[in-house]
């Protein structure tokens, strides 16, 4: 039976999409009976293909006999295995009755064979115009020749539907495809083909065996097309061009385009462009019938493509015509080819001005002038055209540029000035640059000067030169005059004219204004100046000397210039002359003095040159001063601070500041000078910047002895030197002594006048002058001062003072003044002591009103406290001191709770501050110590701050007969010191010996026992300090009996507490005024054996704490020193006692409170010598605790 009953043969390889219409993979056969019916001899046949090696036995597998399947026409047959490409395999084809088991079929009776491939073929481009598809193919490996089909499919519901098949044994091949009923996007795929007939051997003809077809996809689909073209232009050199794309749903985007040239249907020349657009070179300019295919590519495979028709020759322009009265520049334009459409442009070089404008009837017009251009006085214009298709889309290459000739002759440079060899009239230099048109079409230039209409002055010539002078009375400066220029063409006709405006009348000076560096001009405009003007106004300074310039500066179209100086060459005589050119486009009036009164000046050139700047010591009022300048009219001067306004006018060479500067400050200045020249204000150069001396000297101490001063500064980085001045308080104040120095202290002596105030003060002198005084300080400063009255008219004493007024001599005693000092609540509830003065003279307290300090003490300035004779203890005045101490304690009335013990020590602490006392008074005041007692020899009362010295003896008792008299007893051992401190027991304010003890006992963490006693003054004595707190014995207030006579050291010593040094306790401060040695009237205790009790104080010497007795003596302190004056010393300059004064608090507000220390003046007017040959003098006086001795000051 021939192979013609094959209808369909192909291999669809399992692992691969399979392609379209095909559901099964593996071999499928389809027959077709009409061809070849099925064997009648048959029943119920069933097609069956049995497929094998081709070229060995080996079976491969036979399809089915019955079943889902099987039927007469078709079989289907899949392999276990993927066929190879590179094997050859056959089918043997029958048809048995259906059900056959396979081993039953006789093969030899096969109707027919047929080869079967796995081979592969892959399109390698492709390029589809809508009708035919291009493609190109390559071939995978085969054992055998095979052909390549190329099928094109289109999608519809959802189904690929081929439309369109065709075969080839080459590379190449078009596929017929038929569109109709079909739309994009449109896909391909390729399989590998042999011919059936001849086992493949015979002519390449259908039917064909088919191996796996390519898979559809992206990579096999005809990309977008492009459906308009957007714009192409063509320059003559290069096309642009670019185009839209289709909009098909479900179509490959392009990669890539092809764009080709065809000439007479020809293609020329072939181009690769992008997906939207392409930029290609194309050399065609002038040819005709050339158009331009474009086709889409994505995977290289083409689009449908897009033709249009390409324009390649550009229009002739001719006849470019200006028309200044019609208002246009109108140009003939004709197209190549005919019928074409054009776009016109007028230019300037490569700028469009105009355009693009179309013609109509042949000719095309722009307008002569817009927003943009005016024609007219514009070079180099022309007209240029090109070609375009009717929709716009393409444009092909411009015409020639056709020049426009219409401007007029440009106006390079006019003159006017005075003509030099005429006074009394004008000169016009005007020179003009030629038109840019060809020479051979201008025949000479015109150039006037014209007042309104009227023509002033004119010359024709041909060359670009001329000169017009004219007379002075000819210019009214009321009208305006103008300068005219236009060009003659060989017609006869003339260019547009050039008009420009001329100025007869110069600018006005209104200020020179020299600097460091320049002259600043400044001007006024013109009032001639033509509103109508439209060309730019500039203005160039000019400096004269003599009838020569010098120096021209820039061209500005401000009213103000600047000259440099380094640029002007200054002559040694002679003045130099300012003034100002002003030009009006190219044309410039040249100033000329005689032109009019205020047009020319001469600046001034010389600055101050700064002196030193003084300042008053008392005011801290700076003045400026500087030298004095000449050189113009009414001289005058400026100064401009850094900071704050500036000073003007200033008539003279010096200015006081109007206040005194901040200490510190930065202030710089310059001064220049002002006048007036040819009636033009005038301003000189600033003097260097200089600064005002504002660092001061701040005054550190001052002392003053009556009439030796020393005084000591700070000392002042960068200072020269300084000044010291002194200055009385009179008004106006007095300088009563000045002096300048390189230290940075100064002594010095001073006459006082009874009643004046002196205060001194330091200025630093700077390298710019002198600078402030920061601190000052009096000379005289509140002390402690010592009576300067021999022994023989008053006992030593010491007192206050606040004013060198009150002070005493060596005849008469200080003048008396109230002592006012405050203090804090001393009762234990506010209100103790009442709203009633309590007073005893000369002591007063009372309310102040302050609630922090809420008590006034005064010491009245009472004979009783001021009043000193021989008596080492004013016994009036120590009386009235208990009784006031007394009566605070216990107010009178009984109604008050009164001052508590702690406010009693507080009143005596300041008190004994601040009381006029003897030398003697000083130990009873501050210690409580006295030589006047009913029980012993005296005492002293323990305050705290005191140490409490106890000397104990040991007993030395040897039993041994026979031994010296005497030598048994009492003899030196330990020292034990007990610090005096207070502290409290609950509420209660107390007295201590010991801080530690102290805090025991407050806690009641302590019990001591009470000393043994019998009868009388007989009690145990104490070991300890410890042995102090029994209960009895701790109290606010004690007070140390001092015995008549001490113990033998050789005898067995005493247990009366009379014959001891004794400590007695008391409550109350009137309690301690009636306190005995008697254990029975009050508590008392004493240190067991021959113990010595002394009462310390701590004072400084030089810094360094030290513990010396009550009742030493400055005298005693320096004599250890070896430093102790007999008479007035050098050693006096050296030596400084301060003393605490804290406790006397003198106002309620601290920083006009005296403190906290004093100086004691142990050297006013000298050492005070009371007496002859007994050493009382001034180092007499006491010490008290807190004392700081100092004996090196220097």
């Amino acid at each position: 039976m021939a192979n013609n009953l094959i209808k369909n043969l192909f291999y669809a390889s399992p692992y691969s999409v399979p392609p379209p219409g095909v559901g099964t993979t593996g071999v499928t056969l389809q027959t077709d009976p009409a061809q070849s019916p099925t064997p009648a001899g048959v029943t119920n046949p069933v097609l069956v293909i049995r497929l094998r090696m081709a070229s060995s036995p080996v079976v491969i597998g036979i399809s089915a006999t019955s079943g889902p399947g099987t039927s007469v026409k078709t079989a289907i047959y899949q392999p276990s295995f993927p066929l190879s490409a590179t094997e050859s395999y056959m089918i043997d084809i029958i048809w048995v009755p259906s059900g056959t088991p396979p081993e039953n079929i006789d093969w030899n009776s096969a109707i027919a064979s047929a080869p079967v491939t796995a081979a592969e073929v892959m399109v390698g481009s492709a390029a589809f115009n809508g009708t035919t598809l291009d493609a190109t193919v390559t071939y995978g490996a085969s054992s055998v020749a095979v052909g390549a089909q190329v099928n094109v499919f289109a999608l519809s519901g959802g189904v690929y539907v081929n439309i369109g098949s065709a075969q080839t044994q080459g590379n190449r091949l078009s596929v017929p495809v038929t569109t109709t009923g079909f739309t994009a996007p449109f896909s391909f795929n390729a399989q590998a083909i042999i011919p059936t007939s001849n086992s493949g051997g015979g002519a390449f003809a259908p039917p064909f065996s088919m191996g796996p077809p390519t898979v559809i996809s992206n990579y096999t689909s005809v990309p977008q097309a492009a459906k308009t073209i957007a714009a192409a232009v063509y320059n003559g050199k290069s096309l642009s061009l670019s185009w839209n794309l289709d909009t098909v749903a479900g179509c490959v985007n392009p990669d890539s385009s092809l764009i080709q040239v065809l000439a007479s249907n020809q293609v020329v020349a072939s181009f690769k462009g992008g997906p939207v657009s392409a930029n290609i070179p194309l050399d065609i300019y002038g040819q005709s019938n050339i158009t331009v295919q474009l086709s889409t590519v994505a995977n290289n495979i083409g689009s449908t493509p897009l033709s249009f028709s390409l324009i390649t020759q550009a229009p002739t322009v001719t006849n470019v015509v200006a028309d200044k009265t019609a208002g246009k520049v109108t140009a003939n334009i004709t197209t190549t080819p005919t019928g074409l459409s054009a776009r016109a442009y007028l230019m300037d070089g490569d700028i469009v001005l105009a355009g693009p404008v179309a013609p109509t009837s042949g000719v095309v017009s722009f307008s002569y002038s817009t927003s943009k251009y005016n024609v007219e006085g514009m070079v180099g214009l022309s007209v240029i055209a090109s070609s375009v298709s009717a929709d716009g889309t393409v444009t092909g290459p411009a015409s020639k540029p056709a020049i426009l000739l219409a401007t007029a002759p440009i106006l390079q440079s006019a003159l006017l000035r005075i003509d030099p060899a005429n006074n009394a009239q004008w000169r016009a230099d005007i020179a003009w640059n030629r038109l840019p048109d060809s020479a051979a079409n201008v025949t000479a230039y015109t150039v006037s000067v014209l007042q309104e209409t009227t023509v002033i002055a004119t010359q024709t010539i041909s060359g670009t030169t001329a000169t017009l002078t004219f007379a002075k009375t000819a210019i009214d400066t009321t009208k305006t005059q103008t300068i005219q220029l236009f060009a003659t063409g060989i017609t006869g006709g003339n260019s547009p004219a050039q008009t420009l405006y001329a100025l007869f009348a110069p600018p006005l000076l209104a200020s020179l204004v020299t600097t460091k560096g320049q002259i600043g001009i400044t001007w006024t405009v013109p009032a001639t100046l033509p509103a109508a003007n439209t060309l730019p106004v500039s203005y160039r300074a000019i400096i004269a000397s003599g009838a020569a310039t010098i120096y021209r500066g820039n061209e500005t179209t401000a009213t103000r210039s600047a000259i440099q100086l380094a640029a002007l060459s200054i002559p040694d005589t002679g003045n130099l002359v300012a003034m100002v050119n002003i030009s009006l486009g190219p044309v410039t009036l040249q100033c000329d003095p005689s032109m009019a009164a205020t047009c020319s000046a001469s600046p001034l050139l010389t600055a101050p040159i700064i002196n030193a700047t003084t300042a008053a010591a008392t005011t801290n009022i700076a003045t400026l001063n500087w030298t004095a300048v000449t050189g113009a009219n009414a001289i005058a001067y400026n100064i401009n601070f850094t900071k704050g306004n500036p000073q003007t006018n200033i008539p003279t060479n010096a200015f006081a500041l109007t206040t005194a500067l901040t200490p510190g400050a930065l202030l710089g200045y310059t001064v220049r000078a002002t006048g007036t020249s040819n009636g033009v204000p005038v301003t000189g150069p600033p003097s260097n910047e200089a600064w005002v001396p504002t660092n001061m000297a701040n005054v550190s101490t001052v002392r003053f002895t009556g009439s030796n001063t020393t005084v000591e500064w700070e000392q002042v980085p960068d200072a020269v030197c300084y000044c010291i001045s002194v200055y009385d308080n009179a008004t106006p104040a007095n300088q009563v002594y000045t002096n300048t120095t390189s230290a940075t202290s100064d002594s010095f002596t001073i006459t006082a006048a009874s009643g004046k105030e002196y205060t001194a003060y330091v200025q630093p002198i700077m390298k710019n002058g002198t600078g402030l005084a920061g601190t000052s300080l009096k000379l005289f400063a509140p002390a402690l001062f010592l009576s300067q009255q021999p022994a023989s008219a008053a006992y030593p004493y010491i007192y206050p003072a606040q004013s060198m007024s009150v002070l005493g001599s060596a005849t008469t005693g200080p003048t008396a003044q109230a002592i006012v000092l405050y203090l804090p609540e001393l009762g234990a509830a506010s209100g103790a002591l009442g709203t009633t003065p309590i007073e005893v003279a000369p002591f007063k307290i009372e309310p102040s009103g302050n609630t922090a300090l809420p008590y006034k003490l005064t010491i009245a300035a009472d004979p009783l406290a001021w009043t000193f004779d021989t008596t080492a203890i004013r016994a009036a005045l120590q009386q009235a001191y208990v009784n006031f101490l007394k009566n605070i304690e216990t107010p009178p009335g009984g109604t008050l709770a009164g001052a508590t013990p702690f406010g009693i020590s507080l009143v005596q602490l300041a008190i004994a501050c601040s009381l006029p006392q003897t030398f003697a008074e000083q130990l009873y005041y501050n210690f409580g110590f006295s030589t006047v007692s009913t029980v012993g020899s005296g005492y002293v009362d323990l305050r705290p701050g005191m140490v409490l010295r106890v000397a104990a003896s040991d007993y030395i008792g040897i039993a041994q007969s026979g031994l010296p008299s005497w030598i048994n007893g009492y003899a030196g051992a330990t020292i034990l010191d007990f610090e005096i401190g207070s502290y409290l027991s609950g509420t209660n304010w107390r007295t201590g010996f010991d801080a530690f003890l102290n805090t025991l006992t407050s806690q009641g963490s302590l019990t001591v026992s009470s000393p043994a006693a019998s009868t009388g003054s007989v009690q145990a004595g104490l070991a300890g300090a410890v042995d102090l707190y029994y209960p009895q014995f701790i109290q606010p207030f004690y007070r140390l009996y001092f015995p008549s006579a001490i113990s033998s050291p050789w005898g067995n010593g005493s247990n009366l507490t009379g014959s001891n040094f004794t400590l007695v306790a008391a409550g109350k401060y009137s309690s301690l005024q009636s306190t005995t040695v008697d254990p029975s009237n009050n508590p008392t205790a004493y240190f067991r054996g021959r113990a010595i009790v002394e009462v310390m104080i701590k004072v400084l010497v030089n810094g360094s704490e030290r513990l010396v007795p009550i009742g030493t003596s400055l005298g005693n302190l320096l004599e250890q020193l070896g430093l102790r004056p007999a008479s007035t010393s050098p050693v006096l300059k050296q030596l400084r006692v301060y003393r605490s004064i804290i406790p006397a608090i003198t106002s309620t507000t601290t920083a006009t409170a005296l403190g906290p220390q004093l100086e004691l003046c142990v050297d006013w007017n000298g050492l005070a010598v009371y007496g002859t040959g007994n050493g009382l003098n001034a180092m007499s006086v006491p010490l008290m605790p807190g004392d700081q001795v100092i004996t090196n000051k220097y």
